[in-house]
Formats: structure tokens, sequence, C-alpha cells
């Protein structure tokens, strides 16, 4: 009998020990997962924290005005330009574009402004090469066969502002030429006849 409630003591010590430790690992678990929940929390908030960060400093660029770029045909041919168009911010000239188109070639006049002064001068010559298809095919065929015909194509860029410099390109290669004051002048002096031809029909509108 004695044996027996010795038994049954030794039973329900080992059971309470189970039970305190069962118990102690609940508790465990739950602090464990209460720890994470908490840190997926705080990384959550972190995460939104800096989002919003991210997001302010981007705001103030979007919510910049963007300049308005319209595009002024003019309506007649220009005298020294050919076709003309003339783009114009908040009512500001800011490029002149002109093509004038002749058989076998043409020419081309890209103008920028800034603050109402010219910057950069862009003049593009392409032209037959007569004198080398004549030489060719002068004595061969009455009809021309354009696709016989070789081109010059030459680029003018002249930049004013914030230095003067003038380059010549013959096709995709820079030239050395000595700089034709005539044909700066020239470029000018047209310039002023366009941007005075546009600006005149502006007002008529």
């Amino acid at each position: 009998m004695i044996g027996k409630n010795w038994d049954l003591l030794k039973f329900t010590r080992v059971a309470l020990i189970l039970g305190v430790s069962i118990s102690s690992c609940k508790d465990l678990g739950t602090n464990q997962t209460k720890k994470i929940k908490s840190e997926k929390t705080q990384n959550s908030e972190k995460d939104e924290v800096e989002k919003m960060k991210r997001h302010d400093s981007i705001t103030p660029q979007t919510n910049q005005v963007q300049p308005i770029i319209q595009r002024f045909f003019y309506p007649q041919m220009s005298f020294c330009g050919g076709s003309l168009e003339g783009l114009y911010s908040n009512d500001e000239l800011i490029r002149i574009e002109s093509h004038y188109g002749y058989d076998m070639g043409y020419s081309e006049k890209n103008i920028d402004f800034k603050d109402g002064h010219i910057t950069k001068i862009e003049y593009r010559q392409h032209d037959a090469d007569w004198e080398t298809y004549n030489q060719r095919y002068g004595d061969e065929e009455r009809d021309i066969d354009p696709s016989k015909m070789t081109y010059f194509d030459t680029l003018y860029i002249l930049k004013i502002h914030p230095k003067r410099e003038f380059k010549i390109y013959s096709g995709k290669k820079r030239v050395n030429r000595e700089v034709s004051k005539e044909l700066i002048q020239r470029l000018l002096d047209c310039t002023a006849a366009m941007q005075k031809e546009l600006n005149a029909e502006r007002r008529r509108r």
C-alpha cells in the first residue's frame, strides 16, 4: 500500500513538472509570436515612412508647371527661308525652323533663341553635284538619272552664345575652311527677316 502511494506521489510530481514545462513553452511561444508580430509592425511602419519621404522628395518636381510649347506655321513662303514655322514657349520665340526645296536639292535653317537673343544657327545645304554628273554622263544621256547623281551635303553651325564659334561639316566630317563673313551676315539677316515675318503674322491673328 505504501509502495503504491509512493508511486502515485512520484507520478503526481512528474505530471506537475511536465505541466509547468508545457505552460512555460506555451508562454515562450506566445511571447516569441508577439515579438515577431511587433517587429513586422515596426518594419512595416518604417517602410511607410520611407515611402512617404520618397513621395515628398518627388512631389515638388512633379508639381512644377511645365512650359507649353506651341508651333506657329507661317502661311506664306518666307522670302529667304521657304516654308517657315516658329516654336514659342509662353509666347516667347525659342526656335525657328525653315525648309526651302528646289530642283535636285534643298536648304534648311534652324535657329535657337534664349531670352530674345540668338544662341545658335544651323544651316544645311544639300545640292546635286552637276559638274561631276555632266563629266560622267553628260554626253551619254539626254534625260537625267537621279540614281547616278551625287550630292554635296554641307552643314554650317554658328554658335553665338555664350561663345561665338563657327563649324563646317561635309557629310559627317568636319572640314577646315575659312569662315565666310558674308555667309555669317546673310544668316543673321535672314534670321532677322524670318523673325519679323513670324511676329507680324502672329500680331494679325
